[in-house]
């Protein structure tokens, strides 16, 4: 029955796509030059380990996987682009299937779920846009995967595949911060009790929040922050004044977050830009990103972003019930 149901699954999943493309769901290269979470087109070619080292925006994982089918593919990146989401697709359908026949009894609900998500408007929206939503599920899936397969497994492949995955995820969007890993490892180490496989896991969960811990130790030295994105602030205020707006404009909230980075020349020390000078100018001092574009990974956005933080917060302190409307609101 799983076989067959696998097999279903997939046959499926060929012909979807392939009609989805008849009627013109295809890629959406753009998002490469235009989404603020990316560096500039130029740096992923020709400097990506230096763009990545000094990137205060954003994780730095989904940039190196952008940037290492740039540099490999070469014209050919678009097609590459689309095979890997197509993929990542697929493997999460499978996962979600393979788990849910092991978690619930019913011979073919599972593979309705599994049938249901791989056919929602959602799925063939998200992989059809470069962007990381998919693959974070991917990540989540496989450690959940994994994480059953312990049970019975308790080789080192196993705890990799539930510890790799849970760190990348937190390398490869901000939201899912050091903290959240630090939790899922207590929650995880607290439910295994005495199970044999409990010191392995410790392990290689500690492995993984030190790897985490590494990059955000990376980011307060080089950029004073411990975090993988300095854009909290501005994320943060973009919900809390959204509509409740600020018209004094001597302060910092009266400006919409992300605005170009010379809107905020009056709240931009520039002697404390000084010592960013000469470590990736491209992409820290950069007006534009691919020419024409806003770059939001300007380091004024560092200074910026902190008194974002400082308006927003004061903000909620004053007007909690506000806040919360805004936060349902969203």
């Amino acid at each position: 029955m799983y076989k067959k149901q696998l097999g279903l699954l997939i046959l499926a999943f060929l012909v979807s796509r392939i009609l989805a493309l008849m009627a013109g769901i295809h890629l959406r290269y753009d998002a490469l030059l235009s989404y603020w979470q990316y560096l500039d087109l130029e740096t992923l070619r020709h400097h990506l380990l230096r763009g990545i080292w000094y990137d205060h925006a954003q994780p730095p994982f989904f940039n190196l996987l952008l940037g290492l089918v740039l540099k490999t593919a070469g014209s050919a990146a678009p097609i590459v682009f689309a095979v890997l989401l197509y993929l990542i697709s697929l493997a999460n359908t499978l996962l979600l299937f393979t788990i849910l026949t092991r978690l619930v009894r019913h011979p073919r609900l599972p593979f309705y779920i599994a049938l249901l998500y791989m056919l929602s408007p959602a799925l063939l929206i998200f992989e059809t846009e470069l962007f990381y939503t998919t693959f974070i599920s991917l990540l989540l899936l496989l450690s959940a995967f994994f994480l059953i397969r312990l049970k019975t497994d308790r080789r080192w492949t196993t705890i990799a595949g539930i510890c790799a995955p849970l760190a990348i995820a937190c390398l490869t969007r901000s939201m899912f911060h050091l903290l959240w890993l630090i939790v899922i490892a207590g929650a995880l180490l607290y439910l295994l009790g005495k199970d044999p496989a409990r010191k392995a896991l410790s392990i290689g969960l500690a492995l993984s929040i030190l790897l985490v811990a590494g990059w955000y130790t990376h980011e307060k030295m080089v950029f004073g922050q411990f975090s993988s994105s300095s854009w909290l602030g501005m994320n943060l205020a973009r919900t809390v004044f959204h509509d409740h707006p600020v018209t004094d404009s001597s302060r910092i909230e009266a400006y919409e977050p992300f605005s170009p980075i010379q809107t905020y020349t009056r709240f931009i020390d520039p002697e404390k830009l000084k010592k960013y000078a000469g470590l990736n100018d491209r992409d820290l001092f950069g007006k534009y990103k691919n020419d024409t574009l806003l770059n939001a990974t300007h380091a004024g956005y560092i200074q910026v972003s902190k008194q974002y933080m400082k308006a927003a917060t004061d903000y909620i302190r004053r007007h909690p019930a506000w806040y919360l409307q805004n936060v349902a609101q969203s």
